[in-house]
């Protein structure tokens, strides 16, 4: 082989980046609040059925990209489930049967809250103390209507590689600082749970993506929080790859509010 031939298609890793890695799928399933911790966050009452928010293609960027911090927001490390085969009526107990493997999640809820519908008196903004748990799937959509990244990656693992998905540690840090630690059996719909719910209204297809949803609380930064020059999230497991995100802008919210 001659080098000479092919030294056009070379290019040096540092060059390189990250494509999701299920890329531009439309249909990624993330469960709002999925634990008691976040409910009572909110100050809402417990969902008595998942709640599904739905992600798009626009919005999903691969590991170790770089993103402009626009809007207040919180982060959270999530783990995504993804199917392996199509599927219609999954039984809780065959639910893994469907299972290719899993791979981590960077979900942000941001936006500009000047423009959301559902806040700060928009057309169909419901005040708080009147909030049910399903007005907060309505922004939680809106806000992934805009183009807000969620990350994911770095790899998949395969569902042999994980024996349980709900036995797992995950830590999320900001540059290398600490911000939660949560477990992964903190929900209140496991895997199967969701699949046997999300599969009765519609058919699963092989790619479609199902996230384990918020299990800490993701309210991190707060508008006050002013993040350090080359501020990056992170979120680790023992199972799979770290997943990074890196954030451009490091002022606070209400810094670039006033700007």
């Amino acid at each position: 082989i001659h080098r000479e031939q092919y030294a056009k298609h070379l290019h040096p890793v540092s060059e390189s980046f990250f494509l999701p890695p299920v890329p531009a799928h439309p249909r990624l399933q993330t469960a709002r609040g999925n634990s008691a911790l976040f409910s009572r966050c909110l100050r809402s009452e417990l969902p008595k059925q998942p709640v599904l928010e739905i992600r798009t293609n626009f919005n999903l960027v691969g590991h170790d990209a770089h993103f402009e911090l626009k809007g207040p927001g919180g982060w959270n490390y999530e783990i995504v489930l993804v199917i392996g085969q199509d599927a219609r009526w999954i039984p809780k107990d065959k639910a893994y049967d469907h299972v290719f493997g899993y791979t981590s999640m960077l979900d942000h809820a941001g936006g500009d809250p000047n423009r959301n519908p559902y806040k700060n008196n928009g057309a169909f903004s419901v005040p708080p103390n009147e909030k049910k748990f399903i007005d907060y799937a309505f922004e939680g959509n809106w806000n992934n209507s805009v183009r807000v990244p969620v990350a994911l990656g770095p790899v998949i693992v395969t569902r042999d590689e994980v024996e349980d998905p709900h036995d797992m540690l995950l830590r999320e840090t900001e540059t290398g600082r600490l911000v939660s630690v949560v477990h992964t059996g903190a929900v209140l719909f496991t895997f199967p749970e969701i699949l046997e719910y999300l599969s009765a209204m519609m058919t699963l297809e092989a790619g479609d993506m199902l996230s384990s949803g918020s299990i800490g609380y993701d309210s991190y930064p707060t508008p006050e929080t002013r993040l350090p020059d080359g501020a990056f999230y992170q979120g680790e497991t023992d199972k799979l790859p770290p997943l990074k995100l890196n954030v451009a802008d490091c002022r606070s919210f209400n810094e670039r509010k006033d700007a």
